[in-house]
């Protein structure tokens, strides 16, 4: 693990990010200060050598950001269907992880486990 420490620059342009995600009207959160782990990320993943970078996150005010920033991202799903795809893990792992994430208070509906678990077999399967 290698920790990278923000500019005076950068701490201001995470400050900036942590309010837009907070007031995103889809955001949950209103408190900018509970965003800064994530603008913190973005502000990183705008570094040169970051630039082919894939940012992880789940929170959907935190991913428009990044969006509309023009980062590579992916959620913790992704990741994990990166993972079988890898041989990592089973499509069947897969699903377990997701619905222990269900029951642990993740807001993850039936229908999503159940695309993901799909896409999941169809890696494992080798089809397109």
């Amino acid at each position: 693990i290698k920790v990278h420490k923000l500019t005076e620059e950068e701490r201001s342009l995470a400050k900036q990010i942590a309010r837009r995600i907070a007031l995103h009207p889809i955001s949950r959160d209103r408190v900018p200060e509970h965003h800064l782990g994530e603008a913190e990320i973005m502000v990183l993943a705008q570094r040169p050598e970051f630039k082919d970078a894939l940012v992880l996150l789940d929170e959907l005010a935190a991913r428009k950001i990044a969006e509309e920033m023009g980062l590579l991202l992916s959620g913790f799903i992704g990741v994990l269907l990166l993972g079988v795809q890898k041989g990592l893990l089973t499509a069947e792992e897969l699903k377990g992880k997701l619905e222990q994430c269900k029951r642990l208070g993740t807001r993850y509906s039936n229908a999503l486990i159940e695309w993901a678990y799909e896409l999941a077999r169809k890696e494992e399967k080798g089809d397109e």
